[in-house]
């Protein structure tokens, strides 16, 4: 006893504490201290006085003082970041003596990116802002910074919470989180981290423990707490500034209603700062910040017209197929790829995560290691899949649903890979950017349906043209190692697939020219093409909510109970969960439900819109 008693206080007197300000929900690093948190220091109010005008610093970090770990050198940023670098920096502002160690000493940083210096006068300042910026050019930093800045000046009082961000998904949060506490590491301010697929209590707990300076959330989460429990809403009371990240997204994903509640329950705009974010400037995004905003607010466009990086810098192909073709052609087009380029990094779109997971599982049994990237993965699968594939130097293959497709910077794809409709043309072009950055070429290719043909005519301005056939002898030895595949895999995962494909195209029925009984002949044939001998059978509750009672050709039941499968982390090979249980970390099943608050999202539901498409949105 005496022995465990010595090591336990040996390992306790080692631990770091240092690192322990941040709280975070994914890391309950907190419970883990045996004091209470310290509190808060009043700030001194002193700043870094404006240095007179010099030579604008070299790109970089400074040459002077400790030497930064590897991860944290300016010079191993992303690449989109690096190109968006000025000559502007960051000791020109007024900054607090801490922030500025937090981004020079901790982050690495120096100099600002075009939306940083471009955003800083204003937001420093206090005004509000709708900034237009593409992802991956340094905009966390642009908000951060002035929200660091403005609570240590006016504090919004003890046990309240003075910065909230909303973002997208879960990866978005738990990116923004991690900037926080780096740039943070200097200050006594806490940061917690808020999302779906978590547990509700592990964040009450969190929050009871210490009130974060600085909450970071996704909808659905953040509405959950603010309607359904009584911890959040008393320390929003007295917000200092609000900001929405991605919100071109937030929208796309049909949040548009959650935020807007979110924006009713929090207190008065007028008492607080306002920050919207956005790729692009649409209708719809001016309105949402007519509700969100002061009605002074700037509007900073560091991207101008349309973007065509992408139309200049990636060679784009389209291939046009029968359904029952289109594994072999995806396969063949792969395995050309990978011969000729060695240092291949690719990744492949699917229409929803069920599709997305039943593709991993059939080219893993074809032989072709992928890493699988959607919404049914756990939140600590998913971050361990995007941290290899970015990390990779290449012979690397990513198959992803639309959680990858903006928001993410990943260096060095040779190829990008499309499988089905995207949700839009600008969906498509989204997901073309993840190659051709810092400079560099990249390609693409989508390949379509024959009853999705007219998904081309959304890219008549592009520079597309049809990709060369494999070699007849190519194409058969991919249709062999297809069925081989397909007589590997697990039927669950195949008739989940097929129950998210009916959903999806659900709602592109208009641009297939299907009727509702075409849609199901359509869906029964896609599930002879994953190698199910029937069609898959569908719960009656289902197809009820689907609107389509009376089709013909669906195999209804009363219940899925037996049907086994993996869920977001589950078991593989139908040992895993029923599929209508949700496994730890996510949820299982053909659909899923939020609590009351955060409105169903269904991935047969597809009457919400195109939308629909298995929602990965939904389960942020």
């Amino acid at each position: 006893m005496q022995v465990l008693l010595r090591r336990a206080i040996q390992r306790t007197l080692a631990f770091p504490f240092n690192r322990l300000r941040i709280s975070t929900a994914m890391m309950d690093t907190e419970g883990q201290r045996t004091g209470k948190p310290r509190r808060r220091q009043r700030h001194s109010g002193a700043r870094a006085a404006a240095p007179a005008y010099a030579a604008p610093a070299p790109l970089g970090p400074r040459p002077s003082g400790p030497a930064l770990p590897h991860f944290q050198q300016q010079a191993n940023m992303s690449s989109t970041t690096k190109e968006s670098l000025t000559e502007a920096t960051f000791a020109s502002f007024q900054l607090s003596d801490a922030t500025l160690r937090g981004i020079n000493e901790v982050m690495g940083y120096t100099n600002c990116t075009k939306v940083q210096a471009e955003t800083l006068p204003a937001t420093l300042q206090g005004l509000d802002v709708v900034c237009k910026a593409k992802t991956g050019t340094g905009k966390t930093l642009a908000f951060l910074i002035p929200g660091i800045e403005r609570m240590l000046e006016t504090p919004a009082g003890r046990d309240k919470i003075a910065m909230l961000i909303i973002s997208p998904t879960r990866e978005l949060a738990a990116q923004i989180a991690e900037e926080a506490k780096q740039l943070t590491k200097h200050q006594n301010l806490g940061v917690q981290v808020m999302f779906g697929g978590t547990n509700m209590n592990r964040d009450i707990s969190d929050l009871q423990r210490r009130v974060p300076d600085v909450l970071v959330a996704t909808p659905g989460r953040l509405l959950d707490h603010l309607q359904n429990t009584g911890t959040l809403p008393p320390m929003l009371s007295n917000l200092r500034m609000l900001v929405l990240d991605e919100a071109d997204r937030l929208l796309d994903m049909g949040f548009r209603q959650e935020i807007e509640k979110l924006v009713r329950m929090l207190p008065p705009k007028n008492g607080r700062q306002n920050m919207l974010f956005s790729a692009t400037y649409p209708s719809n995004i001016r309105e949402l910040a007519g509700i969100a905003l002061r009605p002074e607010y700037q509007v900073v466009d560091t991207v101008g017209e349309e973007d065509t990086h992408a139309a200049e810098t990636v060679q784009q192909h389209y291939l046009i197929t029968s359904m029952e073709d289109q594994n072999a052609h995806l396969l063949a087009a792969i395995r050309q790829h990978m011969r000729e380029d060695p240092s291949y990094k690719i990744i492949a779109f699917f229409v929803t995560a069920r599709v997305t997971q039943f593709y991993c599982e059939l080219f893993q049994a074809m032989g072709i290691p992928v890493l699988e990237m959607h919404s049914r993965k756990s939140q600590a699968q998913r971050t361990k899949a995007a941290d290899q594939f970015r990390a990779s130097k290449g012979a690397c293959i990513m198959f992803s649903s639309d959680v990858s497709a903006r928001g993410v910077d990943y260096p060095d794809v040779s190829l990008v890979a499309q499988l089905g409709l995207p949700m839009e043309k600008a969906q498509y072009v989204h997901r073309l950017g993840r190659t051709a950055r810092a400079g560099k070429s990249g390609k693409g290719l989508i390949i379509l349906g024959d009853y999705e043909a007219a998904f081309l005519n959304c890219l008549s301005d592009l520079p597309i043209t049809e990709a060369p056939r494999p070699s007849a002898q190519v194409f058969t030895d991919s249709q062999a190692a297809v069925e081989a595949g397909l007589a590997k895999t697990d039927y669950a995962t195949k008739a989940q697939a097929y129950r998210t494909w009916l959903g999806f195209y659900k709602g592109f029925c208009k641009l297939c020219k299907w009727d509702p009984t075409r849609l199901v002949q359509a869906a029964n044939h896609y599930a002879a093409t994953l190698g199910c001998p029937e069609p898959p059978p569908i719960e009656k509750r289902t197809v009820g909510k689907m609107g389509m009672k009376g089709v013909p050709g669906l195999n209804i039941v009363a219940s899925l109970e037996n049907e086994g499968g993996r869920g977001g982390g589950g078991g593989r090979q139908g040992h895993g969960r029923s599929s209508q249980v949700p496994p730890r970390g996510g949820r299982g099943g053909p659909f899923y439900m939020f609590s009351k608050s955060s409105f169903i999202k269904d991935a047969w539901l597809c009457s919400l819109a195109p939308l629909g498409y298995d929602l990965d949105a939904g389960k942020q």
